[in-house]
């Protein structure tokens, strides 16, 4: 009954958050296309799931922003965690699993700045 109830309140809380929640989710799933996340949350509007994709890019921008700030590159750790943040960012833009993101397709998505860091790290 506890789960059923906990459902029951996550569909309410989806009800009146749908941006909120499409964020959450394309923040652990950057790839998931239009189609896949219309499938998930088949009540958001196509601005809901554009406005969603929108914030978890600025954050992601804003999050790789702070990783080059901070001279990120010069340790294998922050350079890897930098490699991450782009192909999350890429994958988010062009709805593509990680594993086809390459310089390319972040230079068509994202632009030359983003392809140029992956060409580095």
């Amino acid at each position: 009954m506890r789960l059923r109830e906990t459902d029951l309140r996550y569909r309410k809380w989806v009800a009146t958050h749908p941006a909120r929640c499409a964020s959450e989710i394309l923040r652990r799933e950057p790839w998931l296309s239009e189609s896949e996340l219309a499938a998930i949350l088949p009540d958001l509007t196509l601005e809901d799931r554009v406005a969603a994709r929108e914030v978890v890019a600025r954050e992601i921008k804003g999050e790789i922003a702070e990783e080059l700030a901070r001279g990120a590159g010069r340790s294998g750790d922050a350079r890897r965690e930098l490699r991450l943040l782009v192909v999350a960012l890429v994958s988010l833009l062009a709805g593509e699993p990680p594993q086809k993101v390459d310089e390319e397709l972040a230079a068509r998505v994202a632009g030359e700045d983003y392809a140029s860091i992956l060409r580095q790290v």
